[in-house]
């Protein structure tokens, strides 16, 4: 046995009797650190790509009981399951793995010869504009290098333009949607006002983690599945979702189906918003 793999049972960090695979004094835990290279990769992977008993309970209850799983948080159940934020990311991180690897366009969606954006003819970036002075402060140099970029974009050709669009949108999009998480928990604090449920913030934060991560998951498997069938997945997750908004705010279907719908009309434009964002950020930074 190596001479640091704790035959005495006790913590290497603190040096606290060890009752568990966890220090009681400092948290940390109780592994052998000279274990085989296999069993540290076999540990990052069940850690970092949540391999555990608690996945499959987290998964079977999101998919099979609609809101059950963001109850059993807001009522302090958590330790079963998955932490939101970590299923959200392994779930995104699915999603947009296999749009990558298969492709979310067809071969000859970059041909024709329409452009996305035209060239007007405008001044060039080194001709004087008295309406934009580029020393004139903060909001006239961003629109100068608006207007730049977008000259730049509509003098490529129109299939190297949609070629730029998919990728710009395919790195900027997950970003885009991962600043956009606060504002749907806005939303459905504000759907919730002078609701009798108990709830804050942060509850609100942790649905919105669960039904996004229920839409990459159908996402996911309406990317690899055929189209006919895709459709009838889109619905059903609406219907899913609708579900999980009314048990998980404990909501009777009077008060929940139409909150419901105004979130998916608020939560419709937000993204909307957030797409041209994300479109603006491909034609100012590629």
């Amino acid at each position: 046995m190596p001479s640091d793999a704790q035959p005495t049972g006790r913590c290497l960090n603190c040096d606290a009797a060890l009752a568990g695979p966890y220090c009681s004094e400092c948290g940390q835990r109780a592994r052998d650190p000279s274990r085989p290279l296999l069993e540290i990769l076999r540990e990052f992977v069940v850690e970092s790509l949540l391999l555990d008993g608690r996945l499959t309970r987290t998964l079977g209850m999101l998919l099979r009981h609609p809101g059950q799983l963001s109850a059993e948080f807001r009522h302090g159940r958590r330790a079963r399951f998955t932490s939101p934020l970590r299923l959200y990311l392994a779930t995104s991180l699915l999603c947009f793995s296999v749009f990558a690897i298969r492709g979310c366009v067809a071969p000859d969606a970059f041909a024709g010869d329409d452009p996305m954006l035209v060239d007007d003819g405008g001044p060039d970036e080194d001709e004087a504009d008295p309406a934009l002075d580029r020393d004139t402060g903060l909001m006239a140099r961003v629109a100068w290098t608006i207007r730049d970029s977008a000259q730049q974009f509509a003098r490529l050709p129109p299939p190297e333009q949609r070629k730029r669009v998919y990728t710009g949108l395919t790195n900027h999009v997950p970003r885009v949607l991962f600043f956009a998480m606060p504002v749907f928990a806005v939303f459905v604090q504000l759907l919730l006002w002078r609701r009798p449920v108990r709830h804050n913030y942060v509850d609100c934060l942790v649905f919105g983690l669960h039904v996004h991560a229920l839409w990459f998951l159908s996402a996911t498997l309406e990317a690899v599945l055929p189209e006919a069938v895709g459709g009838l997945l889109v619905l059903a997750t609406m219907i899913h979702t609708t579900l999980a908004f009314r048990s998980a705010w404990e909501l009777p279907w009077s008060a929940a189906w139409w909150r419901a719908l105004a979130l998916a009309l608020l939560y419709g434009c937000m993204l909307v918003l957030a797409v041209s964002a994300a479109f603006l950020l491909t034609i100012v930074y590629g």
